[in-house]
């Protein structure tokens, strides 16, 4: 019984050090009464990468309706990251611009997910590319603004880049 109350504790502690901006002083006294060591707390909940950590990179800018889109994805970190792997949905989060708000696209294409893993993993500066080619019809069937954004895995910041379809 005693396990479980350090445990529930232990849980309400990382909650109040993310909820409370008094995080040191909170986070002494839970050691100091408790007896918990929550120094990795803050290393574990403060996990965001730089603005330039991410690149995505499109062979253009600017692309005809049909017209087939590369893209690649380069981690420019010494760490690894991992990307969620969504199969036979789009490999990335799409956008595309109406009015003055961005609306998410979802699509599936008929591609065999049999053999994918369920994340994508970039190992330190590594570059992997592909094709939006299975998701095209579904997705970038309309002239506009469009944008690509990448979630990785245990980080806050997300990052995008934009391009347009023309007819």
């Amino acid at each position: 019984m005693m396990k479980n109350k350090k445990i529930i504790i232990a849980i309400l502690a990382v909650v109040a050090i993310v909820s409370f901006s008094f995080l040191g002083e909170f986070k002494k006294i839970v050691e100091e009464k408790i007896g918990i060591d929550l120094s990795n707390v803050g290393k574990l909940l403060d996990k965001d990468l730089s603005s330039d950590a991410i690149e995505i990179i499109l062979s253009k800018e600017e692309f005809k309706i049909g017209e087939e889109i590369f893209y690649a994805i380069q981690n420019r970190t010494d760490k690894e990251i991992i990307i969620e792997n969504e199969c036979p949905s789009e490999p990335l989060e799409i956008y595309y611009r109406e009015g003055d708000a961005w609306k998410r696209l979802k699509g599936e294409a008929s591609v065999d997910c049999s053999g994918d893993a369920e994340e994508i993993v970039f190992g330190p500066y590594e570059l992997k590319g592909s094709s939006f080619l299975p998701w095209q019809s579904v997705i970038f069937n309309n002239p506009g603004r469009y944008k690509i954004e990448v979630e990785i895995e245990g980080y806050a910041n997300e990052f995008e880049k934009e391009f347009k379809i023309i007819p």
